[in-house]
């Protein structure tokens, strides 16, 4: 078992957790289920924006909008090339997510193409454009879940030193 420590206090992460259940939930619906009055909500949410909520976002099915290839790779390149491939990934329009890691890779990319073949393309100016030392490419069939972590409060209690702040 770990223990996570937290700088806010148990009323900051029923909320944080409210809204990883539902980002659009209303002030006042959370109110309700935390049974805190909707002034104490709204203090304590203009808090979480500045400091824990980085921003809203909307999860869409990329599939039914004609986007059927979802491309995950990680890439090492060469110290020359890194800063440039940092630019060029981050102004490419199929890019979703990007990620500088540690142990055995520079990046973790990935990008949405509609076709197999735009994603071979994309891959193969890569390796023109850039000295790639090593890649790993995966092409990601099924999403079995997404945006999961955070549950329900309750079960995470036992694992958590609440601090105050």
């Amino acid at each position: 078992m770990f223990v996570l420590i937290v700088f806010m206090d148990k009323h900051d992460f029923l909320i944080v957790s409210e809204l990883r259940s539902d980002a659009r939930a209303p002030v006042l619906s959370i109110s309700g289920t935390l049974r805190l009055s909707r002034v104490t909500i709204t203090q304590r949410l203009k808090n979480l924006q500045q400091h824990i909520i980085q921003k809203y976002t909307t999860l869409v099915d990329f599939r039914k909008l004609g986007f059927s290839i979802k491309l995950l790779f990680s890439i090492t390149l060469a110290s020359h090339d890194k800063d440039v491939f940092a630019k060029y990934i981050q102004e490419h329009p199929s890019l979703n997510n990007f990620y500088s890691t540690t142990h055995g890779s520079d990046y973790l990319v990935e990008m949405i193409f509609q076709t197999q073949a735009e994603a071979e393309q994309f891959l193969h100016c890569l390796s023109s454009a850039f000295s790639i030392v090593q890649q790993h490419v995966y092409y990601l069939d099924q999403e079995l879940v997404r945006e999961s972590f955070f549950p329900d409060p309750r079960i995470l209690q036992e694992v958590i030193v609440w601090k105050s702040k």
